[in-house]
């Protein structure tokens, strides 16, 4: 199947500040000014913007402080959407301590995201993040995770701290489109297998602050399944597929590099797009006829429908026939960067895809389901076959004209 690929990436920048409570509620542990932040978000995605960040956790790490300034604090957003407050792990305000001149921060957001924070004076890590499978809503489940790093002096800033906020994550879609105004799919869902689920992040400077390192090698499965009504994929604006509905969104994985499946091994792990859907083409009259009959008198444009794949004795065009295709596709993504799959099928160089692995993941929609029957691979193929063949061309040679040879003809 033809895949086209398209990279997203467009900054729109925002400013959002933080602050805390006045000096005259200071507290014995921190004699200095309120401290604040002056926030950006470098937005790349369907994300966690300024207006939908809520809180986020904050580090702190103040020069020739006698122990780490600040753990596990907390911004929070006030009733004035551009202000929040920060508060230590116990509800404290905090204050930029007296004689400190420079200051460290980490920080991550949204602060309920599920990650294991390891910020101190050996490391700088958000350990264990993992993304498990998510089958049926695409993203809806997915958390956009933002991180920021800064050095602030105290001297050049006061007390007001610019962090810039980046997306930690990937964000990837799809969409589909049929190459051929005759041929059209029905789709029930689509997914992204063999994505690599948990890793840790590191961060490493001011200017590259997202460093992931994959933690094991296990694999999960993202995509949507189309559990009403499976819509028509037709020959015209590719059709977004992840983003199906006001409850799905993009999907939002660990950035990495994952090689595609050979299709070849049983235990192969390699990456793939998966499809269950049903080709069918349209062909001009009311029934199949060899003589190609247009239609009758009471409907001359009278059309029937052939199901390309999957091939069942059900003679039903519209039965709730599915079957497994797949796209072998290598997953190599950034952070902060947004990936649109465009996959056409059946075009002047596109076919219906390839017959997917025998071991398909766990939780896959299968025969019976919301009354669905699923055909499976043909006895005669194997895993990384054509699903379609090639369409029936003709080589075409035109002879030469030659003379009839002289010869005496009677008349009589």
């Amino acid at each position: 199947m033809k895949k086209h690929f398209e990279l997203f990436g467009a900054a729109v920048i925002a400013t959002i500040v933080l602050a805390s409570c006045s000096n005259d509620e200071l507290v014995k542990s921190y004699s200095g000014e309120a401290i604040s932040f002056s926030t950006r978000m470098e937005t790349r995605a369907v994300e966690t913007t300024l207006s939908t960040l809520k809180d986020f956790k904050v580090w702190g790490d103040a020069e020739n402080y006698p122990t780490f300034f600040l753990e596990n604090g907390i911004a929070t957003k006030s009733t004035d959407d551009n202000i929040y407050n920060l508060t230590t792990k116990d509800g404290m305000p905090v204050y930029w301590p007296a004689g400190v001149n420079k200051i460290h921060f980490w920080a991550y957001g949204p602060s309920d995201i599920s990650v294991k924070p390891y910020i101190d004076n050996t490391q700088k890590k958000l350990k264990e993040y993992s993304l498990p499978n998510s089958f049926e809503k695409g993203g809806s489940e997915h958390k956009d995770l933002v991180v920021a790093y800064t050095s602030a002096e105290h001297t050049d800033h006061g007390t007001s701290v610019e962090l810039n906020f980046q997306h930690a994550l990937s964000n990837i879609n799809l969409t589909l489109a049929s190459g051929d105004p005759s041929k059209f799919m029905v789709l029930k869902g689509a997914w992204f297998v063999n994505a690599k689920s948990q890793a840790d992040l590191n961060f490493k400077s001011v200017t590259e602050q997202i460093d992931w390192q994959l933690t094991d090698n296990q694999s999960a499965t993202y995509g949507v399944i189309f559990s009403e009504k499976a819509p028509t994929i037709t020959n015209g604006s590719p059709a977004n597929i992840i983003h199906k509905d006001q409850k799905s969104t993009d999907l939002m994985p660990i950035p990495q590099q994952t090689a595609k499946a050979t299709l070849k091994e049983s235990t192969d792990q390699g990456a793939y797009i998966l499809l269950l859907c049903r080709i069918m083409a349209e062909h001009p009259g009311e029934i199949h006829q060899e003589e190609g009959k247009e239609g009758t008198e009471e409907n001359p444009n009278a059309t029937h429908l052939h199901r390309l794949f999957p091939i069942n004795d059900n003679t039903d065009m519209n039965a709730e026939i599915y079957g497994y295709t797949c796209i072998p596709v290598d997953f190599n993504w950034s952070a902060g960067t947004k990936y649109t799959y465009n996959l056409e099928f059946c075009g002047k160089t596109s076919g219906g895809g390839l017959y997917p692995p025998i071991n398909l993941p766990e939780g896959l929609p299968e025969t019976g389901d919301g009354g669905i029957t699923i055909e499976p691979m043909p006895d005669d193929k194997n895993p990384g076959d054509k699903i379609l063949e090639n369409p029936i061309t003709f080589k075409v040679t035109i002879a030469e004209w030659t003379n009839a040879k002289d010869t005496d003809i009677d008349m009589n």
